[in-house]
């Protein structure tokens, strides 16, 4: 596999194929080999001497100019077997100028979502639009002219997003950047990609992107400073919480003997307000009784006072209270 890694380099003794063009390195660890996927720009053998008498001059042959080339923009529909270079369909596009490219897709979007591979070197991808169109209807699947709707779209590879309020800008920063697009609702028909962009290479492109992303880090540094701030007021103020909170439960603690003594001495109360709501319950029935007690020996009284006997024997009763030196009246009814 190593020397098939290094086709290219063998002077045609190993033919390339499709595990050289879309594997860039392979990484051997404990256990796991983990390779990197992705494509290559165009390769290039340094050679160094001349072939002449004598001690060789140690010149280096100059590396071709990539931008003669152009940029590979590259639509990944998803096949059989994932995203492969023989369903791809490309266009080479010369950077600085704006381009809108067409790609035809005569068997939809397979049985994944899309992929789009903007740019294969380092570079700046500027989006203009990005539409997904049914050949048969001209109904659009996916339709973002937006700066704000294409920063949503999915980054992947060596792309990521560059802060900018009016543009759609992606930094490429290896040789393989990739735009996932979500999964569309009837993308199996014949369709038609079109994508609007720019791409920008070169020192004049990066230098912007340098400034903006220091700009970025500052206002990133500035944040992380505040938010630090933040967390450190957060932190005093829960510490004076949490010195407030064992003061609170120090004071409790002193408090709890205390409290207890006032609950025991509350319960005794209520057994003693218990004992004596008993007490005058008794009391009031023996009154009650009592006085039901005098009610019937009063009425025995009055009954006897108004007897026929009772009149017949008033003179003796007199006689006996005048021998005793008594009135009648005298004697408690």
């Amino acid at each position: 596999m190593i020397d098939e890694l290094n086709a290219d380099h063998t002077r045609e003794s190993l033919p390339a194929t499709e595990f050289t063009k879309t594997t860039l390195s392979m990484h051997f660890y404990d256990s796991i080999v983990v390779f990197e996927k992705g494509s290559h720009t165009k390769k290039w053998a340094p050679r160094i001497g001349k072939d002449t008498q004598g001690f060789p001059s140690k010149t280096r042959e100059p590396a071709p100019d990539v931008d003669d080339s152009g940029i590979l923009v590259a639509v990944y529909p998803f096949g059989s077997s994932g995203y492969s270079e023989e369903t791809t369909s490309t266009e080479t596009i010369k950077p600085g100028g704006r381009r809108t490219l067409v790609f035809d897709l005569p068997q939809g979007l397979g049985a994944g979502p899309l992929r789009v591979d903007p740019a294969d070197r380092p570079c700046i991808v500027e989006l203009d639009s990005i539409s997904i169109t049914s050949k048969e209807s001209g109904a659009a699947l996916l339709s973002a002219t937006e700066p704000m709707a294409l920063r949503r779209l999915e980054l992947s590879g060596t792309a990521m997003s560059l802060p900018d309020e009016n543009r759609c800008l992606l930094l490429s920063y290896g040789h393989d950047p990739q735009i996932i697009f979500p999964m569309l609702e009837g993308g199996n028909t014949a369709l038609r990609v079109e994508i609007s962009l720019r791409l920008h290479s070169g020192p004049e492109a990066v230098e912007p992107v340098i400034r903006m992303l220091q700009a970025a880090r500052l206002a990133a540094e500035a944040q992380t400073a505040t938010a630090e701030a933040q967390t450190a007021a957060a932190q005093s103020q829960a510490a004076v919480l949490r010195a407030e909170l064992h003061a609170a439960q120090a004071e409790r603690m002193l408090v709890a003997p205390e409290m207890a003594r006032v609950a025991s001495e509350r319960d005794e109360l209520r057994r003693e307000l218990q004992r004596t709501g008993q007490t005058c319950s008794r009391a009031l029935e023996e009154l009650a009784s009592v006085r039901r007690s005098l009610e019937l020996e009063q009425e025995i009284r009055r009954g006897m006072e108004h007897s026929h006997s009772w009149r017949i024997t008033k003179p003796m009763r007199s006689f006996m209270f005048a021998l005793r030196g008594k009135r009648e009246s005298e004697v408690p009814k």
